[in-house]
């Protein structure tokens, strides 16, 4: 069994383009309890709550739970399954998102006081702004979301010094906001040398 706790403390200047003007403090920390079942198969359980630093706002907290089984086939073929669930909770600031197709952006007249709009299949939006690399922000209070992951990865110990790994991730993100959910699959090949 492992644990750790700490403090987290994230202060943030409140005059950047994101509008978020909010602080975190609180405890954060981790817990992780393994167990062997057999020679071959171990499992493990951990818990974790994190906070730190957001794309277009000023912090998100994380509170996550995630389950590992772990089968040792042979002395050079090891497999993993894992399965983990994720609570995400955003500060207040720019949800940052690429447009779907077949969006309209009207960019902000502000001599006229009109802001950006931008109109999706989905929603219609106002008060986006362009970021410089093409994507798109919306001012929002804040953002929760649910995340569940499912995973299994396998290592090759090639030569002594050459290692190698292949993993494959499912992922399917619930979000409170209209154009933050998606579901994805990730195919992870990793050669290590050991010099």
């Amino acid at each position: 069994m492992t644990a750790s706790v700490r403090y987290t403390l994230i202060n943030s200047e409140r005059d950047g383009q994101i509008q978020d003007t909010s602080n975190f403090s609180g405890a954060t920390g981790s817990l992780s309890v393994r167990h062997q079942l057999t020679q071959f198969i171990s499992h493990s359980l951990s818990l974790s709550r994190g906070a730190n630093g957001a794309l277009g706002s000023n912090y998100q907290v994380s509170t996550e739970a995630g389950y590992q089984l772990s089968w040792q086939i042979t002395d050079f073929l090891p497999i993993n399954f894992n399965a983990s669930v994720d609570q995400a909770e955003q500060s207040g600031g720019l949800a940052i998102f690429a447009a779907p197709p077949g969006s309209l952006y009207f960019p902000p007249d502000l001599a006229n006081g009109i802001p950006g709009i931008l109109v999706t299949p989905v929603d219609t939006f106002s008060g986006v702004v362009l970021t410089p690399g093409g994507l798109f922000g919306v001012p929002v209070p804040g953002q929760t979301t649910l995340s569940y992951r499912f995973g299994i990865s396998t290592g090759y110990q090639i030569t002594r010094k050459l290692g190698s790994s292949l993993g494959w991730s499912y992922t399917i993100r619930d979000s409170d906001f209209s154009l933050g959910d998606y579901s994805a699959h990730t195919v992870t090949l990793t050669l290590n040398y050991t010099f």
